[in-house]
């Protein structure tokens, strides 16, 4: 899988950070990846936006990144498509091709 691919893969980042952060585990450099692809602002709302229904993740979620950025993310962009903020995010960083 090329690098571009991985960036533009923003489901899949959400999805293996939450997991860590639910389970607790070890938060290893495939982790710190998943906010450095242009998109962390996104990442961090929907990991949010996966607290409020998750429990775990909540109870987890100050221990991995700061709650409070990650809240005001999830606000700023509440009520959008978080795929396509990250798509913008990358954008705008110049991330994708």
């Amino acid at each position: 899988m090329s690098r571009l691919n991985r960036r533009d893969h923003f489901e899949g980042r959400v999805r293996y950070a939450a997991d860590v952060i639910a389970n607790g585990r070890e938060a290893r450099r495939a982790f710190d990846n998943c906010f450095e692809n242009g998109d962390g602002d996104a990442v961090a709302a929907a990991i949010y936006r996966r607290s409020l229904q998750n429990p775990k993740i909540a109870a987890n979620l100050k221990r991995y990144i700061s709650a409070d950025m990650a809240k005001a993310s999830y606000e700023k962009h509440l009520g959008q498509d978080l795929r396509e903020v990250a798509k913008a995010l990358r954008e705008a960083r110049g991330m994708t091709a």
